[in-house]
Order: C-alpha cells, then sequence, then structure tokens
C-alpha cells in the first residue's frame, strides 16, 4: 500500500528525530571519560578531600573524589541495565508516544541535576539519566517498523551506532568548558532543554502518526498489520519469549557484554591517570573517534548480519 505525501514526510521526521534522540540521549554510559572532567571542575564530592586547605581537589590527587564519580556511574549504568527489561514492557504497554515522554523527562530531569551544585543530588540525577536511558532505547527500537523490512536490520545497527556515538555530546561540552567559552552550568542546562525539545518532538510526531493507537506496528510505515500478526514471532508473549533457549543465551551474552563495557567505561579514566594522562587526552580522542566510526560501520554490521544470521554474527563478535 502506497503511502501519501504528507505521512511519508512524517514518517521520515519521524526517523530523524529518534535517530537524534539516540545521539542526545544515551551520553551517560558513552561519554563518562567526558562527562568526569566537568563534574571535577564543578567540585562535586570535593568536600571528601583533605589535601587542599580550602577544601577544593587538587586536580588527579583525590582518591576518595573519583571513587565517589565512580559510584555515581556505576550506579546509574546500572539501573540502565536493570531497567531495560521493565522500560521495554511499558513501551509496549503505553506506546511510543508516552515511553518518549517519559524518557525525556528522566533525561531533562536528570541530565539538570548538576545545575544546583549538590553532591546529595548528583547520584539521584544519573539515575534518572539511566532510567531515561532505558526508555529512550526501548522506544527508539519502535522506529524499527517505520522502515521497509530489507532495511530494519540497517535501522537497528544505526539506533545502536548512533547510541555509541553519543559519546560527542559530553566531549563537545568538555570542549567549550575547557576553552572558556561556557561554564559547566550552563552546558548541563543546554543540553536538557535539547534533550526536552527533541524527546518533546518525538512524542508529538508519534501521536500524529499512529492516531493515538498504542500499536508501534497499526498502519504505519504503509505494512499492514494482517502480515505481522500471521507471522509467529509476532504472537509470542513475553514468559514465552523468556523460556525460549536461544532468547535466554542471547539475554546472557548481552548481559556479560553490558557489564564488560561499564567496567571498561567505569575504570579507564583512573587507569588513564595512572599511565600519565592527566588531561584525559586518550578518552577524549576515543570519545571523538566514537560518531565517525560507528556511522561508517553501520552499513558493514547490517550486510554481515543479514549475510550471516543472527547466530553465526553473535560467534563472529565472540
Amino acid at each position: 500500500r502506497k503511502t501519501g505525501g504528507s505521512k511519508k514526510w512524517l514518517i521520515n521526521s519521524q526517523i530523524v528525530l529518534t535517530l537524534l534522540s539516540c545521539l542526545s540521549g544515551g551520553t551517560l554510559i558513552y561519554g563518562w571519560a567526558a562527562y568526569e572532567p566537568l563534574l571535577k571542575a564543578d567540585d562535586f564530592y570535593s568536600s571528601l578531600c583533605s589535601n587542599s586547605t580550602d577544601g577544593r581537589a587538587a586536580p588527579n590527587e583525590c582518591p576518595p573524589q573519583q571513587t565517589a564519580l565512580t559510584l555515581v556511574f556505576t550506579v546509574a549504568a546500572v539501573a540502565f541495565t536493570t531497567t531495560l527489561l521493565p522500560c521495554g514492557v511499558l513501551a509496549d504497554r503505553l506506546g511510543p508516544s508516552t515511553s518518549g515522554l517519559l524518557a525525556g523527562v528522566c533525561l531533562a530531569c536528570g541530565i539538570s541535576s548538576p545545575i544546583l551544585k549538590e553532591d546529595a543530588l548528583l547520584l539521584p540525577g544519573f539515575v534518572l539519566i539511566g532510567v531515561g536511558i532505558a526508555f529512550s532505547y526501548a522506544t527508539a527500537l519502535k522506529s524499527v517498523f517505520l522502515v521497509r523490512s530489507t532495511q530494519r536490520t540497517l535501522m537497528l545497527a544505526a539506533i545502536n551506532s548512533l547510541f555509541d556515538s553519543s559519546a560527542l555530546v559530553p566531549l563537545v561540552m568538555n570542549i567549550l568548558q575547557r576553552v572558556g567559552l561556557a561554564t559547566t552550568g550552563s552546558l548541563f542546562a543546554a543540553h536538557s532543554v535539547l534533550v526536552a525539545v527533541v524527546f518533546s518532538l518525538l512524542s508529538v510526531g508519534w501521536v500524529a502518526l499512529l492516531g493515538g493507537c498504542r500499536s508501534d506496528v497499526a498502519n504505519a510505515g504503509g505494512s499492514k498489520r494482517e502480515t505481522l500478526v500471521k507471522d509467529p514471532r509476532w504472537s509470542l508473549s513475553l514468559r514465552e519469549i523468556l523460556r525460549e533457549r536461544d532468547f535466554r543465551w542471547l539475554a546472557c551474552f548481552t548481559a556479560i557484554h553490558i557489564f564488560r563495557l561499564n567496567l571498561y567505561f567505569g575504570s579507564v579514566s583512573q587507569t588513564l591517570e595512572r599511565l600519565d594522562d592527566d588531561d584525559n587526552l586518550f578518552a577524549l580522542v576515543f570519545a571523538a573517534s566514537q560518531p565517525l566510526l560507528q556511522i561508517l560501520l553501520s552499513w558493514p554490521i547490517s550486510m554481515i548480519v543479514v549475510r550471516l544470521g543472527h547466530r553465526r554474527a553473535l560467534v563472529l563478535i565472540v
């Protein structure tokens, strides 16, 4: 069935907004190496330091401050991973418009927490960011049904790649703060406003596209719902999916992979500081290289999965 010009424009706009939400909303985990110096510059947890008379932390010389910031990252990362499943269920039940709005609220509130410069509010704020990323990811996956079936693997690769590339946002914030063009508080405020605008437009777009329907596949992208319902994969309940051996193996693999990523991103700054990379140059270069690499690799990754299948592709990754 052909799609009208106005609806096609709306679908394309929704895809662009989805990809933009991935780039702006998943910054916590992959951009922590750039976030951490910003928080240190605002003297978060500097009261834990005892090596300065005025209570301010000397750069890279306060292990208690480093431990407290690492704890913030760890708890936020755990909040993200543990809420992925319930956020996915809520996204299915409530629809992408509501889940996108919830993602925007959580992210905007969490990202704005450093503006208040209160140590006690930093951890709850970053936990909200973790939950917001989970909602954002679950909502972004709904846009897969807006493209043709032959392009869905590419769309999935693009979503995941842009989440990885979200390290670009805190990297730009870090550079602006270093050269003195903006304060840390103003940067977090601008990021919060950007996220609020993007997710508000995304939520409104889903309402306009689906006409209030909770289903993400009903009458979207020109695909007939009947053809999807006939596919047995779409008729499985959550309990039946959890019983599948392939799903359990994939869930185990993903959990280990996420744990490995979180361990790396949470400890890389301390490791580099011990190697005399005091200005976090390597971490910033790594964050800067991610967007270009991820965008360039989206299409090859898509082709590998299509040609080899999911099982062989996972073996290749291992």
